[in-house]
């Protein structure tokens, strides 16, 4: 990792090499760069959307090492990070890997209520981006949803 980076960058650069290496196949790497960005994110940035969006991609990764229990603890994490934060793309977010572990799972039970959560988070995540491009000056605004960011 280069020096030069921030610890923001350098936990940004570890899931990315995360991801990359999930979708080569090696979880046990994706999982080893992941839980140090969790680590960096956690206890040095104190970014709540940066470890919702870690403990989003690890999740999945102790489901399929057979661990649900940690599984559903990061996503409940997750969930309540987002929530406290106001985050309702992190909230959708997380609610759609829920919805991966769910369907893993095969418990419908559970996969129904979490599609409903799922469904009136993207409609306000619309509303909102409907109302930050809707005139009142925020062009800011208009200006990264052009770049075609959606949850």
């Amino acid at each position: 990792m280069p020096k030069d980076l921030g610890y923001t960058e350098q936990a940004l650069a570890q899931l990315a090499g995360a991801l990359l290496r999930a979708g080569q196949g090696t979880p046990g790497e994706a999982k080893a760069k992941l839980s140090r960005a969790l680590k960096t994110v956690h206890l040095i940035c104190s970014n709540y959307q940066l470890l919702s969006a870690v403990l989003n991609s690890i999740a999945p990764l102790h489901y399929d090492a057979h661990d649900v229990a940690g599984a559903q603890q990061m996503l409940a994490s997750s969930l309540a990070l987002s929530k406290t934060g106001g985050d309702v793309a992190a909230q959708a977010a997380t609610a759609a890997v829920t919805d991966q572990v769910f369907a893993r799972l095969g418990d419908d039970a559970h996969r129904g209520p979490n599609a409903a959560y799922l469904a009136r988070k993207r409609a306000e995540w619309t509303a909102r981006a409907a109302a930050a491009t809707g005139g009142g000056g925020a062009e800011a605004h208009a200006a990264l949803l052009a770049w075609g960011l959606e949850a």
